[in-house]
């Protein structure tokens, strides 16, 4: 019953703002294009003066830090690739297609090693962590 209260309320309301949307329109449409421009205005310079102040703020990455991940990303880059680069060994296959592999090779196989040269970028340590919003 509550629900059926709510509903009709809410299509009353929409009915009645579809009339004055009609009526501002047919009699006074300078002064509805007028509170639109500014409604967009207004829109615009808050969503400027958001993103400029607060977001670059809150997104935590420097200068410094965008700088050092940079020089990392490049580095990495540079390594990968000269990694790619070295000519890579071919196997042989025998007449069935399949790849032919030693006893030898199977029993005393050497780990490859990870190539993977990690660096570390300074950021905020002594910021505390608020542990109420995990």
């Amino acid at each position: 019953m509550n629900r059926n209260k709510s509903s009709i309320i809410i299509y009353v309301l929409l009915g009645l703002a579809v009339l004055g949307l009609i009526y501002t329109l047919q009699f006074e449409a300078v002064s509805f294009i007028r509170s639109l421009l500014i409604g967009a205005v207004i829109i615009g310079v808050i969503y400027l003066v958001y993103r400029r102040f607060i977001m670059k703020g809150s997104s935590g990455n420097s200068g410094k830090e965008r700088q050092a991940y940079q020089k990392a990303a490049r580095v990495s880059s540079k390594k990968h690739k000269q990694d790619t680069m070295k000519p890579r060994r071919s196997k042989h296959h025998n007449t069935h297609g399949l790849t032919v592999i030693s006893k030898e090779t199977l029993i005393n196989k050497p780990r490859k090693k990870s190539n993977i040269q990690l660096t570390v970028i300074e950021g905020k340590k002594a910021r505390k962590k608020n542990r109420a919003l995990f």
